[in-house]
């Protein structure tokens, strides 16, 4: 799986650019990479993009296998704290798996999901679920 991180410390944003094809089964050990980083923290929300990717191979047994092990991660890492995922594509057939993978997750993921078709949207997304926190 070929893919580049970027973090932006000012934002607590973690900015994951997936290149070629997604294999959905390595995505806990990206994951572990992300919280074994020097620059994550607790407070460090996932920007992902697809739109250099290639989707497929996924079925909802493959995201079952995945979904305790990611779930086991971000748990210990979190440890309760809020956490936000965001998935940027707009490219409307690949949005549409992905929008199934977050629906798949929804009430299982210790997270909270959504598909945008860009990063502002992403940013505006996380902004607006931390702003809810805090009231």
């Amino acid at each position: 799986m070929n893919h580049t991180i970027r973090f932006d410390t000012t934002r607590d944003i973690a900015y994951i650019h997936y290149l070629g094809e997604v294999q959905v089964d390595e995505s806990a050990e990206l994951l572990r990479e992300i919280v074994r980083h020097p620059d994550w923290n607790p407070r460090v929300s996932r920007v992902i993009t697809y739109d250099d990717a290639l989707l497929g191979g996924v079925d909802q047994a493959t995201l079952n296998r995945i979904h305790p092990k990611l779930s086991e991660i971000i748990s210990t890492a979190y440890q309760g704290a809020p956490n936000y995922l965001a998935h940027v594509c707009s490219d409307p057939l690949k949005g549409a798996i992905i929008d199934y993978w977050v629906t798949s997750a929804n009430g299982r993921y210790p997270a909270s999901l959504t598909r945008v078709n860009s990063v502002a949207e992403a940013l505006a997304w996380i902004e607006r679920k931390r702003s809810e926190e805090t009231g």
